[in-house]
């Protein structure tokens, strides 16, 4: 019979109970005197990085002796590259397996199987000889943050992506102990520390919006003889004063178990703690208010003094002309979503302000369970717009000035040229992004069957009156063409593109290029992505740069051949052009 948790670390199978380690000394101490030395000794050239991250009360450094009795031990995680994982990640295991002493510190480095009647629990369990069940967990870096968060290391996180990810598992990240880097993992765990700016302003406006929806309804429902209603009401504004504490302070909360331990390490736990207890304990609606509105007040002072908006009125007043006191919490969500600057988020911010997942919902199931991460992340994707929406958008409302500004291509001819002598006259040609298109009618008068594609219908319109032939509005990440085109114009239409969505392009110019088609292509070169302001706050665009090598190695894991390269000084950046073919 599985022995269950609560039979706790006891003499039955430990023997005397040692004096408590805390879990993270325990573990580091553990694997710097004993997996450490083991994995030098027999696998001398392994790079791998070790932790303890991820699920346990010891990872954030709040377990006590309780602690102990499932799940607990002397342990730790090793992330080993792909190749060294599935070649010699058996080996490692067994070696450990033989090699690690019984116990460390007291405590049996032995834990029994995998308890399915109990939510696969492993509790500490002595062995006198032979291997030991140990507790050295192997991932790839990859794999492991796919399977605890469902996110992917080599993807940029959009604010989506952010929201979707509860906070207690940001922390889980964020704390614990690293020992040992040669993979990268610090770096990851820099990138998760804390919420992107804007996004962080999305969820401190959210949070005050919870507050100004219920700070009235405590008053209301008292008045109306319901206290226990009043108290519950109560409650939850006092979970979002601390979670509002939380973000102002730019710490994640942990889970419900440690919410409030957590919360009394805050710089501001001592002056909110004494009104949050008194509003709990409150016999009456009247000194629940006012309990609660002291902490409303220091919530508005704390506002004033992170510098976000302009100050706003820190005293409670009655709400229009019922007697309730309330802080006005939409009054600080409006002033924040004010200060709201990236495209994303601004789209976000101008829908309802449900915030991440961890504000509209405390289900268990939810927040655990990293496959259901993609339904969080289609909730807010189906309300805000995306990058290319964004981008989109300038270009539908700037198509007569961009044609305008546009209009000389005198030197795009040599480009067309070249392209245009890798193929033989009459045959389809794609100008994808055509915008108006000025190339579509180059290519035209170069003897090609030139179509341009564009998803901007107001673009198309002004291509349809300037330079009259056959256009299509297409998304060129799903073109509705036949593998029929010898070739293929991408003049500053790909820079538009996120990363993995550029590999993604890549394969449907394959698709759709007959055998040895060609295509020219430009981007702006640089690191990274961001928007541009070009065109003013409101308009702007999503671009994304390449160096010679990215752009390269890009073109080569699609299959296409590089025939001539160059850099061309623009206005404002260097443009990296390419004319390649598609192997055979």
């Amino acid at each position: 019979m599985a022995e269950k948790r609560n039979a706790g670390v006891g003499a039955d199978r430990m023997g005397e109970v040692p004096v408590f380690v805390p879990g993270l000394a325990l573990a580091e101490g553990f694997f710097r005197e004993e997996i450490g030395p083991i994995l030098a000794a027999h696998f001398p050239d392994l790079s791998f990085s070790a932790a303890l991250i991820g699920s346990g009360s010891e990872v954030l450094g709040l377990d006590t002796e309780m602690s102990t009795d499932h799940d607990w031990g002397p342990r730790a995680m090793l992330f080993l590259p792909r190749a060294d994982l599935e070649a010699r990640g058996a080996a490692i295991g067994d070696t450990l397996s033989r090699e690690l002493p019984s116990s460390y510190r007291g405590y049996p480095t032995s834990f029994t199987e995998p308890d399915p009647a109990d939510n696969d629990t492993q509790v500490l369990r002595r062995v006198d000889g032979g291997p030991v069940n140990h507790r050295v967990e192997m991932f790839t870096l990859g794999g492991f943050f796919a399977r605890y968060m469902g996110i992917r290391l080599e993807e940029e996180l959009a604010p989506a992506d952010w929201l979707a990810l509860p906070h207690h598992k940001l922390r889980a990240i964020s704390a614990g102990r690293l020992f040992r880097d040669d993979l990268g993992l610090e770096e990851i765990r820099a990138r998760l520390a804390w919420y992107p700016r804007d996004v962080w302003l999305y969820l401190l406006a959210s949070a005050w919006t919870r507050i100004g929806q219920e700070e009235h309804l405590m008053g209301r429902a008292g008045s109306a003889g319901d206290e226990i209603g009043s108290a519950l009401i109560g409650a939850r504004l006092a979970r979002d004063v601390m979670r509002l504490a939380f973000l102002m302070e730019r710490e994640y909360p942990p889970y419900a178990k440690w919410f409030g331990t957590a919360f009394a390490q805050l710089r501001s736990a001592s002056r909110l703690r004494p009104d949050l207890e008194a509003a709990l304990h409150a016999g009456s609606w009247q000194e629940r208010e006012s309990s609660l509105g002291h902490c409303f007040e220091a919530l508005a002072e704390m506002h004033n003094a992170l510098g976000l908006t302009d100050p706003l009125d820190v005293e409670v007043s009655p709400f229009f002309d019922r007697p309730f006191k309330v802080i006005g919490g939409d009054r600080f969500a409006e002033a924040i979503k004010r200060s709201i600057e990236d495209p994303e988020v601004r789209a976000l911010a101008r829908q309802r302000l449900i915030g991440s997942v961890d504000l509209f919902s405390d289900s268990t199931d939810l927040l655990e369970s990293a496959g259901l991460g993609g339904v969080m992340r289609a909730l807010h994707d189906g309300r805000a717009a995306s990058k290319s929406e964004i981008t989109l958008r300038l270009y539908d409302e700037t198509r007569l000035e961009f044609h305008e500004r546009n209009r000389d291509r005198s030197r795009l001819r040599r480009m067309l040229d070249e392209f245009a002598a890798q193929m033989d006259p009459g045959g389809i040609v794609l100008d994808v992004g055509c915008g108006p298109g000025f190339d579509t009618a180059g290519l035209r008068s170069r003897g090609f069957t030139a179509v341009g594609v564009d998803l901007s219908g107001p673009m198309l319109r002004v291509g349809h009156e300037k330079y009259p032939g056959p256009y299509c509005r297409a998304d060129m990440r799903s073109m509705p063409f036949l593998r029929r085109v010898a070739g293929i114009w991408a003049c500053a239409s790909m820079l538009h593109l996120q990363r993995r969505e550029f590999a993604e392009v890549l394969a449907q110019f394959a698709r759709v290029l007959r055998p040895g088609g060609v295509v020219s292509l430009s981007v702006k070169e640089g690191e990274g992505a961001g928007w541009d302001h070009h065109f003013g706050q409101e308009l702007p665009r999503w671009f994304t740069y390449w160096t010679d090598a990215t752009l390269d190695v890009a073109l080569a894991a699609a299959h296409f051949e590089i025939i001539a390269s160059s850099e061309t000084p623009g206005r404002r950046q260097t443009w990296l052009r390419r004319l390649v073919r598609l192997n055979d």
